[in-house]
């Protein structure tokens, strides 16, 4: 039992990593996303293209830390299968005596 309990832990883990990636990722868009609410008056800092000199100390999305599709797609692909992974891990344990099993999140606020 020592073994499962131990692969569990480290899956859980995995998970709480997942999850904090996945975190980072969906905060970067929600802030992008809150400052383009107001598009007009938003400009993209460290783009090789130019903005207006008013728009210079406007808001600014800085475009490196912009995630792309493949990052969002990778940080949420990411928790679904660490979540999965400590399911199956859970499973393994005989009896489950005690223990908690993973619970995914839902709804959260970023």
């Amino acid at each position: 039992m020592p073994n499962e309990l131990e692969n569990y832990q480290n899956k859980l883990r995995e998970l709480k990593q997942a999850e904090n990636e996945a975190d980072r990722v969906a905060k970067a868009i929600i802030k992008a996303g809150e400052l383009l609410l107001r598009w007009p008056s938003v400009m993209c800092s460290n783009a090789s293209v130019g903005f207006p000199a008013e728009l210079l100390s406007a808001r600014s999305i800085d475009v490196r830390s912009w995630p792309d599709g493949a990052t969002l797609a990778s940080a949420l692909a990411g928790y679904h299968a660490a979540f999965s992974a400590a399911q199956n891990a859970y499973r393994a344990i005989p009896d489950n005596t005690g223990i908690a099993s993973p619970q995914k999140r839902v709804n959260t606020s970023a």
